[in-house]
């Protein structure tokens, strides 16, 4: 998971966060440094992994060319996406151990209807040989995870402004119908001193 300044050298961790690997780098993007931390979770989908995952800005889910089940528990993780976290975060599924392509178990047409049925790229490299053929991917992946951090911060912005102009209103409402609700003022009647004075 990509997840852009989530994390700092003093942030506390949880006992998930210290059993994984969590890795920061820094990115270039349009002329700007970036600090971005890659956290490698463990496989599974337990209420902290969940936690992980909807709040990250990018994804890679990987899964083993030579092992079904690993498709399955990928094709898991996206329906878990697709289901709660709302907006299209980027995602690449990755085939891994191409290396080993005569004990191939997961067909090529299967990750290629899966990747389409959830709008994710995808690609197959062998960690054993190269990971060179996914570098420019992994580079359009940090700058789609960047894009879509900053639109989802603009929504919450857009949202946070939209509901306080609301709670204005309503407030200024509220306050007219009192006012037109109360009885009117009285005014208090005016007692003059009028004493007639006699001349002696």
């Amino acid at each position: 998971m990509l997840k852009e300044n989530l994390f700092t050298g003093n942030d506390k961790m949880t006992a998930l966060e210290k059993s994984n690997c969590s890795y920061q780098m820094m990115f270039r993007y349009e002329d700007a440094a970036v600090k971005v931390e890659i956290l490698d979770c463990s496989p599974g989908l337990d209420s902290s992994n969940c936690r992980h995952l909807e709040v990250a800005d990018a994804l890679v889910i990987v899964y083993s060319i030579v092992d079904r089940d690993s498709l399955k528990a990928a094709k898991t993780v996206l329906e878990h996406l697709n289901k709660r976290v709302h907006g299209a975060i980027p995602v690449l599924l990755l085939g891994n151990k191409t290396d080993l392509e005569h004990a191939r178990q997961v067909a090529r047409d299967d990750v290629t209807l899966l990747a389409h049925q959830f709008k994710c790229s995808h690609c197959e490299v062998s960690a054993a040989e190269s990971f060179s053929p996914v570098n420019s991917i992994m580079q359009q992946l940090l700058e789609d995870g960047i894009q879509f951090r900053r639109t989802r911060v603009g929504q919450v912005k857009r949202r946070k402004s939209i509901f306080e102009n609301v709670s204005r209103r309503l407030g200024s409402v509220f306050r007219r119908k009192s006012l037109e609700g109360s009885p009117p003022k009285r005014k208090a009647p005016h007692v003059t001193n009028n004493i007639n004075r006699r001349s002696v």
